[in-house]
């Protein structure tokens, strides 16, 4: 082979590595959303259910400032809508 040939081959493989270590960054970029959206979900389930981890834990609320409290954010984390993912809305 060649000089010529070699060098072609090498820039080749260089632009193959290149394009598959872009194309890994592409797709984990891409899953950093669908990985955010999955905690927001996942947040807003658990204050769902936060009187049964509260027993599960064993802890009591105290007093009625606590339940208050325990209360008014549960209502608040259920009333948010979880964020719509930018990239679903490319796809509408």
């Amino acid at each position: 082979m060649s000089d010529r040939t070699v060098t072609a081959l090498r820039a080749a493989l260089v632009c193959g590595l290149l394009a598959f270590v872009s194309l890994g960054w592409a797709v984990r970029g891409a899953w950093f959303y669908v990985d955010m959206n999955q905690a927001a979900y996942k947040a807003r389930s658990d204050w769902i259910e936060v009187y049964t981890f509260l027993d599960e834990q064993h802890m009591q609320l105290e007093n009625a400032e606590q339940k208050r409290l325990i209360e008014s954010l549960r209502i608040q984390m259920t009333a948010l809508p979880p964020p719509e993912l930018p990239l679903l809305e490319l796809f509408r």
